[in-house]
């Protein structure tokens, strides 16, 4: 995977390339109606952090309160409550839906947002690894360190299905086949994650009409024959 460096003239340009890459990452182009708001939301998150921290007692800040075990382990709780502080101080000033907002542009910001864990067994792997469902792919990590080691986007996913005696689902991909058993949830709830992300990127128009033949297809498979779920034309 290659590295790209990019030098913005200024705030407002950042805030346009922030915005374009993140519509580029849902499969949206920048004549999208929700490119305004990206960039404002990539705005006030710049507003955020560039706000200087007010002077306060530390000490008042308990770790313990916010960060795991697992993190103070590998950081001082001193320097870990500094941090706190640090952040704290950027948010304390605003009314409290502003800081809300906040919270929730920067929650969004995160590299992992909007992804559900499972844990599964690749066929012929002899170890569990992890499998990332977003709303448009699925993504095979590592279950100690989450590195990405292959992705599927729905968009070249053809077909799909379960085999309930031996509880192991198949995937026909464009790239690849491959199939899969989940041992941290019943293998139906994955089924369900897939076939409704899939069915809501098929929903070009939210006010349209609810197929819900289509919808209880993609999602309703636990109580179908085995036949694979083959993905509609998107013509």
């Amino acid at each position: 995977m290659g590295q790209f460096h990019l030098l913005c003239d200024d705030e407002n340009d950042y805030a346009e390339w922030m915005a374009a890459c993140q519509l580029a990452s849902k499969g949206k182009t920048l004549d999208d109606p929700s490119f305004d708001s990206e960039v404002s939301g990539v705005k006030a998150f710049l507003t955020m952090q560039s706000k200087k921290p007010q002077p306060s007692d530390v000490t008042e800040v308990s770790p313990n309160d916010f960060v795991s075990q697992r993190i103070l382990k590998k950081l001082k709780p001193h320097k870990v409550a500094e941090m706190i502080w640090k952040h704290r101080a950027k948010v304390n000033q605003l009314p409290e839906l502003e800081a809300k907002l906040q919270y929730i542009r920067s929650w969004e910001a995160l590299m992992d947002y909007g992804i559900s864990y499972f844990i599964v067994r690749f066929s012929r792997a002899k170890k569990d690894e992890l499998l990332g469902i977003t709303y448009n792919r699925m993504i095979r990590m590592d279950i100690n360190t989450h590195e990405h080691k292959q992705t599927w986007r729905y968009s070249a996913m053809h077909a799909w299905n379960i085999n309930w005696e031996i509880k192991e689902m198949k995937i026909e991909h464009e790239d690849s086949n491959f199939q899969f058993s989940c041992s941290s949830a019943d293998l139906k709830i994955v089924h369900e994650y897939i076939g409704g992300y899939i069915f809501l990127s098929m929903r070009q128009d939210q006010e349209e009409e609810l197929d819900t033949e289509m919808f209880l297809k993609l999602t309703g498979g636990w109580h179908q024959s085995s036949d694979p779920t083959v993905l509609p034309s998107s013509n």
